[in-house]
């Protein structure tokens, strides 16, 4: 193939071998016609390439991060000054991305999903800090192909999605043994209002907002009087004003659904259950999006428990429809989850949550019976039951119900 670049000068590159010799094979042997058709594919690569070189400097990896966390940062200062501006994002995508010179310096609209998912397999680091990673250097890229959308391929979004998404999650680690009893978090306030006699109870305070909220002490030590909403006796948490302000950025609504939960859980405590179903309500919807717009399977399994929780705070209010949607919704997310990997046991835990949620509604209680039993069985024989599923196992046991032997009838399914 041959091209006419001006001045008297060509270009000439191979495009494959004649088929005089040889019978075609559509890849190194072309026909009259396959030759025709890949020469006109490459002229529109190359104008294509032509149009976007006049469009100014191409995309990298490097100033994909660099505008991303500019930007940030720049949020961050105006929304609460130097006081607490977190780094964590720039030290993550300094350390395992901008250090892979090959990477970093590789042209946005040439990426591959074998570059991206290259790159998460070479991550040695625990499943929590993957993920955080993972979704910071794809909000990063993400935002530069929404700036640079006429520079770059139709296709960049995808390739995105696909190379960076989650292959096997890890187990997540349960929740129970991240939870205090009442009793050491009445002990902990206490201590700290005594030792706090010299400090206007400033240290106090800072105590009775993080056992109330759930939140980090970053968190808290970065609000502000703004943060303070006295009307709907809310706080609002740095991430989630974030969040509200940059709905495109996956790793700040990640943050602000985790708050929205830890405030729901502190309202559930102190007998707030409107309360409590707003802010899942609201978790839940977070999640969702997520869940849509990444397609990652640790996302799908969190909406499967914000569906769960949402649908508990509505049940005790009183909703029993209400309840058995979000318990529906839950349990057909998490089949499609376990669908996709059948060693993934975190996955079945969730599954089993749904279903026994379910169970426990009594017009539903034998159509779920045997679904429940069926994934109990699998997670028992590979010693991944949790105390709260035991605890259901142990109470059909203790009825004298044959479970080992158990039919249900096959239209009786549980949806």
């Amino acid at each position: 193939m041959r091209r006419y670049l001006g001045n008297e000068r060509y270009a000439v590159e191979t495009i494959g071998a004649a088929d005089d010799f040889a019978d075609p094979d559509g890849i190194e042997v072309l026909t009259f016609h396959q030759a025709q058709t890949r020469a006109r594919e490459r002229a529109q690569a190359v104008a294509e390439e032509a149009r976007i070189a006049r469009l100014g400097p191409a995309i990298t990896v490097r100033t994909a991060i660099e505008e991303y966390l500019k930007g940030r940062d720049k949020r961050e200062a105006k929304d609460h000054g130097k006081v607490g501006l977190k780094r964590d994002a720039r030290s993550r995508l300094t350390k395992h991305v901008l250090s892979h010179e090959k990477l970093a310096e590789k042209s946005l609209a040439a990426l591959t999903e074998k570059d991206l998912s290259r790159w998460r397999e070479g991550l040695t680091m625990a499943a929590g800090s993957v993920q955080r990673t993972v979704n910071d250097f794809k909000a990063a890229l993400n935002a530069a192909a929404k700036r640079g959308k006429e520079q770059l391929p139709a296709t960049v979004r995808d390739t995105i999605k696909d190379g960076l998404a989650t292959v096997h999650a890890a187990p997540a680690v349960a929740r129970e043994a991240q939870v205090l009893p009442d009793a050491d978090v009445r002990a902990i306030i206490s201590a700290a209002w005594e030792v706090d006699a010299g400090w206007q109870g400033d240290l106090g305070r800072i105590v009775v907002v993080l056992a109330a909220t759930g939140a980090r002490f970053s968190q808290v030590i970065r609000m502000t009087v703004a943060d303070v909403q006295a009307v709907q006796k809310r706080l609002m948490v740095l991430e989630r004003a974030l969040a509200e302000r940059d709905p495109d950025n996956p790793d700040l609504r990640d943050t602000a659904a985790a708050c929205l939960d830890g405030l729901a859980s502190a309202k559930i405590a102190m007998g707030d259950r409107q309360g409590a179903l707003s802010d899942y309500k609201e978790s839940v919807a977070l999640t969702r999006k997520l869940a849509d717009e990444q397609q990652d399977v640790e996302y799908q399994r969190q909406l499967v428990t914000s569906l769960i929780h949402y649908g508990d705070v509505i049940l005790k209010l009183g909703d029993l429809a209400g309840a058995e949607a979000a318990y529906k919704e839950s349990v057909a997310i998490a089949r499609k989850v376990v669908a996709l990997d059948n060693e993934d046991w975190n996955s079945r835990n969730v599954l089993l949550a749904g279903v026994v949620q379910l169970f426990n509604l009594d017009h539903l209680r034998f159509a779920c019976l045997r679904e429940a039993l069926a994934i109990a069985r699998h997670l028992e024989n590979e010693q991944k039951l949790d105390a709260t599923q035991k605890k259901f196992i142990d109470s059909l046991k203790a009825t004298g119900l044959d479970i080992t032997n158990i039919t249900v009838p096959a239209d009786q399914i549980c949806d």
